[in-house]
């Protein structure tokens, strides 16, 4: 018989449940984004339904999607002021975090992600 205890992952728990969940498969590129769903052979256009030609992964609903400007700006904002010019803003950081920060400040990056995520109504059913 072991008798420890297993560390739990702080980066894994955030806003809500639902929106946790969805960062998770965001991550693991398998959520209701028409290129995760394309890939998976779901449905038949990996391209976003409002941009039309343009692909819905996640650098696009993260960074590009006009749908979602407003709560992009507020993110960014919050975010950039936790990397405080130490690192360069991408999805992977918003995805998982950054390699330079200490798991306190990767753990807020993770709760604007999913507040970002839960704010933008994408992932609603």
């Amino acid at each position: 018989c072991i008798w420890y205890k297993t560390a739990k992952n702080k980066l894994c728990n955030g806003a809500t449940r639902k929106s946790n969940i969805i960062h998770a498969q965001l991550r693991m590129k398998c959520s209701n984004l028409n290129h995760h769903l394309y890939v998976l052979h779901v449905i038949e256009s990996p391209f976003c339904i409002f941009c039309n030609n343009i692909m819905e992964d996640n650098f696009h609903y993260l960074f590009v999607c006009p749908l979602y400007h407003v709560e992009r700006n507020v993110l960014f904002s919050q975010v950039n002021n936790i990397l405080m010019n130490k690192d360069t803003l991408t999805v992977n950081i918003l995805l998982n975090g950054s390699d330079y920060l200490p798991v306190k400040k990767n753990a807020e990056i993770i709760q604007l992600v999913e507040n970002y995520i839960h704010d933008t109504g994408r992932f609603q059913t």
